[in-house]
């Protein structure tokens, strides 16, 4: 008979923000970070043309929670969604009923349910490095779209790397908090 090795179970957080130009008319981006807490398991980030700072923050923590899904992450381990929205929070929980974003709020509640993702609120631009992290990379990726920034496409590719780089190493050599896992 095989023995297969005792299941570990770790603490998987998601940081995820969102980024507008502040009304509905300018291009909006999003970003996020995995984190086991002992390593970096995933960054991302997006754009698109126009939309709201809600439809920004609701898409970095679904594209997160895709991430997790995508690779099982979910299965054995404890996944917490953490933002500065608590819109995002509410809807992701289920205590907040959306009247707009209805496509976005479907989605990000089925992936909560599915992954069993806590949620915790963070206070935004507080100094949390992952917090802080996920906001320039939804920045950087709304800036991606606004023609007035001045920066050529693959400047702004190399910047990109160059930010997710900073953010492991950062991690690496233990300039991000790392918080125990409660049990």
């Amino acid at each position: 008979m095989t023995h297969l090795p005792p299941l570990t179970t770790k603490r998987i957080s998601i940081y995820s923000d969102g980024s507008s130009g502040g009304s509905a008319k300018g291009a909006i981006g999003w970003g996020w970070i995995v984190t086991d807490w002992e390593d970096i398991l995933g960054t991302g980030s997006g754009a698109e043309p126009t939309g709201t700072n809600n439809a920004a923050e609701l898409q970095g923590a679904i594209d997160g929670l895709k991430f997790i899904v995508d690779r099982g992450l979910h299965h054995h381990n404890v996944i917490e969604l953490v933002s500065d929205s608590t819109y995002t929070l509410g809807i992701a929980n289920g205590e907040f009923d959306p009247q707009k974003n209805l496509e976005r709020a479907s989605e990000i509640r089925a992936l909560a349910i599915l992954t069993k993702a806590h949620c915790r609120w963070i206070k935004g631009h507080s100094g949390d490095a992952f917090n802080d992290k996920a906001d320039e990379l939804a920045k950087f990726a709304r800036d991606k779209l606004s023609p007035d920034k001045g920066i050529r496409r693959r400047h702004r590719r190399r910047e990109l790397r160059r930010q997710k780089r900073a953010i492991v190493k950062a991690y690496k050599r233990g300039d991000i908090y790392r918080e125990p896992l409660k049990s």
